[in-house]
C-alpha cells in the first residue's frame, strides 16, 4: 500500500525516533558541561560565607566530579551507552510494531516460519496490541532476544519484507554498543571473557574496567543514526517514496 497516508505516518515516525536521539545526545552533552563546572562551586560557597555543612557539602560535590572529568565522564558515558541501545531497539521493535498495525504488510505475507498464537487471548485484543502481540510471538519463535548485534532487528524487519543494506564498519559499531552495554548493565561495566572474544579490536583484558569515551557514545550514536536513515530508504523503496534523491547533498551519517 502506498500514497500520502502511508508516507505521513512514515515521516512521522521516523522524525519522532531521529529527535529522541538528538534530545539524547544533547542531554549527554549538557550534563558533561555541568559536571565540568562543579570544582569551582566551593571556593564561591566559601567567599560567600555559607555556613561550614554547605562548604562541606560543596567540596564532597566537586571530588565527585573532578574523578568523573579524570575519567573522561565513563559513568556518564556508560549510561549513554545503555540508553542509546534501548533507542535502537525500541526505535526497530517499534516500527515492526507499527507496519502491522498500518498494514504495511499482511499476516499472510509475513515472512517467517508458522508461529503459534493464542487465539483466545488475541482476540482480546485491538489495534495496536493485537501487532504487538504479533511482533513478541515472531520475536520469540525466531530467538530474537538471543541473538547478538543486529541479528534480533534483521529477523524482525526481513519479517516484514525489509533489509537493511547497513555497511560493515556501522554494523560492527553497533555489534559492539550491544557488547558494551551488556557489560555496563550486567557485569558492573568489568570485562568478562565474552566482551574480551566478542570485540578483540577494543584489546580489552579480563577483569579491566571499561571506561567509554564520549568519542564512543559519538561513534555508536552515529552508526545509530546511519541505520536509521538507510531504514528509510528501504521502507520508501517499498511505498513508493524517493527518499534518496530528497537526501542527496546531505551527509551520510547522522553527526
Amino acid at each position: 500500500m502506498t500514497g500520502p497516508k502511508k508516507r505521513a505516518w512514515v515521516d512521522e515516525y521516523f522524525t519522532a525516533a531521529l529527535d529522541e536521539l538528538d534530545r539524547l545526545r544533547d542531554v549527554l552533552r549538557l550534563s558533561a558541561e555541568g559536571i565540568s563546572t562543579i570544582p569551582a562551586v566551593p571556593r564561591l560557597v566559601a567567599v560567600l560565607g555559607k555556613p561550614p555543612e554547605k562548604i562541606e557539602a560543596a567540596n564532597q560535590r566537586a571530588e565527585l566530579a573532578k574523578k568523573e572529568i579524570e575519567r573522561g565522564f565513563a559513568t556518564l558515558n556508560g549510561f549513554g551507552v545503555v540508553a542509546l541501545w534501548s533507542w535502537l531497539e525500541t526505535f526497530v521493535i517499534d516500527f515492526v510494531v507499527l507496519c502491522i498495525e498500518r498494514r504495511f504488510t499482511s499476516l499472510e505475507t509475513l515472512k517467517v516460519p508458522k508461529v503459534r498464537i493464542d487465539l483466545a487471548e488475541y482476540a482480546t485484543m485491538r489495534g495496536r496490541d493485537r501487532a504487538r502481540f504479533i511482533v513478541d510471538v515472531i520475536d520469540r519463535e525466531l530467538a530474537g532476544p538471543l541473538r547478538n548485534g543486529l541479528g534480533r532487528f534483521d529477523s524482525l524487519l526481513e519479517a516484514v519484507g525489509i533489509n537493511v543494506p547497513l555497511e560493515s564498519e556501522y554494523r560492527r559499531k553497533l555489534f559492539e554498543l550491544q557488547q558494551v552495554r551488556n557489560c555496563l548493565s550486567h557485569r558492573f561495566g568489568v570485562a568478562d571473557a565474552r566482551l574480551v572474544e566478542a570485540c578483540p579490536w577494543l584489546k580489552l583484558k579480563k577483569g579491566q574496567r571499561l571506561a567509554v569515551t564520549q568519542g564512543d557514545v559519538q561513534a555508536y550514536a552515529g552508526s545509530g543514526g546511519r541505520y536509521l536513515l538507510l531504514l528509510l530508504y528501504e521502507v520508501g523503496d517499498v511505498i513508493g517514496v524517493d527518499y534518496r534523491s530528497a537526501g542527496e547533498g546531505s551527509s551520510g551519517t547522522h553527526d
